[in-house]
């Protein structure tokens, strides 16, 4: 019944476009954070996806959308922060389905194995009570912002408190990461190669607002250069990192972008897009499990939301 009345809602409302967002999955089976999903999982969702909706790369479905150009219900699916399992698991999926995706990259990353947080949580999961204590201090001398969890807390540091939070950890879980976690640069490449989209998403994924404006400067622009340099071709398009409107990013960092050239940047507000769209903040929604109910009943009140907000 909830099915059929969205699909039904769905198909009614002639120009649904929806941007779908993903960032790491895992093989069946292994441990999955709340970030995470299974294969099994991720292939259900996408399928789902391309069941009800028409999918294209996000460039294709903005244009669509302002030139209102759309009689059907379409889609556009995005990854972010560059995990290697875009590669290894996610591409091989996305070739099966015959979908084109964009995958958002922090290019200081490409020499690196893993990201901060994959840090913080393998300290986490090995540290003895003692050692978090220890950190808990150093947070504590940096009057950082009680979060609902330490990872979040760390988030919200400035990349200078941020690198002295990892360096008080690093001796002790360093030697643990013994699997590549991201993207090389020649795995971008073959992304790249086969009608993927690349995007900038920052040097080290920063929370914009959180730095002076030269340092949000160099974090944006020199992070597209090496990007373009890679690929040699002009991006396009970007990714707020962690993307909540104007608590992460403001007007000024979507000047950055205007001012380089960017013709799409994406959010994590979630929305449906909307004839308010501002391409420079485009808003994107992520499902949850494998409950095709779930996914009704969250699509459904993202396109009443929509409709509420444009009639205000």
């Amino acid at each position: 019944m909830l099915k059929n009345s969205v699909l039904k809602l769905v198909n009614n409302q002639l120009r649904t476009c929806v941007i779908f967002n993903f960032h790491d999955i895992v093989v069946d089976g292994k441990p999955v954070r709340p970030d995470q999903l299974s294969v099994a999982t991720f292939r259900q969702q996408l399928s789902w996806i391309q069941q009800h909706f028409t999918i294209v790369r996000i460039d294709t479905l903005v244009e669509l959308f302002q030139a209102n150009d759309i009689n059907k219900p379409m889609a556009a699916v995005t990854f972010d922060d560059g995990y290697r399992s875009h590669f290894d698991l996610i591409k091989p999926i996305l070739d099966e389905f015959g979908i084109k995706a964009a995958f958002y990259v922090s290019s200081a990353h490409l020499n690196n194995d893993y990201y901060w947080h994959d840090l913080v949580e393998t300290f986490c999961q090995h540290s003895s009570a003692e050692q978090q204590n220890s950190l808990e201090q150093v947070l504590n001398t940096l009057k950082r912002q009680q979060r609902s969890s330490l990872v979040e807390s760390i988030k919200y540091l400035p990349l200078s408190d941020r690198a002295i939070v990892l360096a008080s950890i690093e001796n002790m879980a360093k030697p643990l990461m013994k699997e590549r976690l991201l993207m090389n640069a020649s795995e971008v490449l073959a992304l790249a190669a086969t009608g993927h989209l690349i995007g900038g998403h920052t040097l080290n994924h920063p929370i914009l607002a959180l730095e002076t404006d030269q340092t949000c400067f160099h974090e944006i622009n020199d992070d597209l250069q090496a990007l373009e340099a890679l690929l040699q071709q002009k991006v396009t398009t970007f990714a707020y990192p962690n993307g909540i409107p104007e608590q992460d990013f403001s007007l000024k960092h979507q000047q950055i972008l205007a001012d380089y050239g960017i013709k799409y940047a994406v959010n994590t507000h979630k929305s449906v897009l909307t004839k308010a769209l501002n391409t420079l903040s485009i808003p994107r929604i992520n499902l949850f499990g494998a409950n095709e109910s779930l996914h009704c009943n969250y699509l459904l009140r993202m396109i009443f939301k929509s409709v509420i907000n444009s009639a205000n």
